[in-house]
């Protein structure tokens, strides 16, 4: 991964992605979103309480299932509501106190497919359709950008059709260049 990082990334690379992206990056910063995921996981330890002199019954922690936090974010700093993917598995237990303030749904593993990136591309027109009506009537009907990195979940016809019905430009990030060029790849 390293080495296919340093290919990917060089200056002349770069160079020539913005070069060709230009005209879409020329817009204001209200119209102008980025979409990542990142894995939801608990770095807690786990404390095991043993009579003395004897050995744990439990020798290695639990593996906990994998959970996808799909992130979108405005330049404007506009975030809009996430998306947690669950493994499909029988995972319902304790999401009722987070289930206003994101939405759900569920792939076989917990990981992005294409699939889940047309359900996050009907979710996300829905909610830049409500946020368009709180913009400047000026830029109210101005194509809106997202930029998402290149899984291949977004080589994906319908999601793609999905956006240009709601005036909604991809750009998606030359392979193996998002620790440099997506927004918000670490951090927010």
């Amino acid at each position: 991964l390293d080495q296919a990082r340093r290919f990917s990334c060089d200056s002349e690379s770069i160079t020539k992605f913005f070069i060709q992206n230009s005209e879409l990056f020329d817009r204001d910063a209200k119209l102008i979103f980025n979409m990542d995921e990142t894995m939801l996981h608990s770095k807690k330890k786990l404390k095991v309480i043993v009579p003395e002199k004897t050995l744990p019954l439990v020798v290695s922690p639990p593996v906990p299932p994998h959970i996808t936090a799909v992130i979108t974010i405005g330049a404007s700093g506009n975030a809009l509501q996430p998306l947690i993917l669950l493994p499909n598995k029988k995972t319902k237990r304790n999401i009722e106190s987070i289930i206003d303030e994101c939405l759900i749904a569920s792939t076989p593993s917990g990981w992005m497919n294409k699939d889940a990136f047309v359900l996050y591309a009907i979710l996300f027109c829905s909610q830049i359709t409500h946020y368009r009506l709180t913009l400047p009537i000026s830029i109210r009907n101005d194509s809106i950008l997202l930029i998402v990195d290149g899984h291949p979940s977004r080589r994906n016809y319908l999601a793609n059709y999905i956006f240009s019905c709601f005036n909604i430009e991809l750009v998606v990030l030359k392979g193996h260049s998002s620790h440099v060029l997506q927004p918000f790849d670490l951090t927010v």
